[in-house]
């Protein structure tokens, strides 16, 4: 899962991975434990997205339709499937950008 340019994109990575692994309807225990994973902050990760999704919905910002961690297996990496809402996911200087900007 390394990705040679941020930790944080490492555990971006992470995350995609799992929430694929759910989609296909494996075992996230066993995928986390494989991976020495913790579950519960995989978890945590997912409840503070839609709570933020929420609030962007809520202020016009996004359609009420945008779901969080809906992902299609490509060559083995998940991209997402709400293709407007993630249209810059891979753009890993606009995500760089982001993160040093706070």
């Amino acid at each position: 899962f390394t990705h040679e340019e941020s930790d944080l994109l490492t555990f971006f990575k992470v995350y995609r991975a799992w929430c694929l692994e759910k989609e296909k309807g494996g075992d996230e225990r066993h995928w986390c434990n494989k991976f020495q994973i913790s579950l519960r902050s995989l978890q945590q990760i997912r409840r503070a997205k839609q709570e933020l999704l929420s609030h962007l919905q809520s202020s016009g910002f996004c359609s009420r339709d945008t779901r969080i961690d809906t992902f299609r297996d490509s060559r083995s990496v998940a991209y997402p499937v709400d293709d407007a809402a993630n249209r810059n996911s891979d753009n890993t200087a606009l995500l760089c950008s982001v993160l040093c900007a706070g």
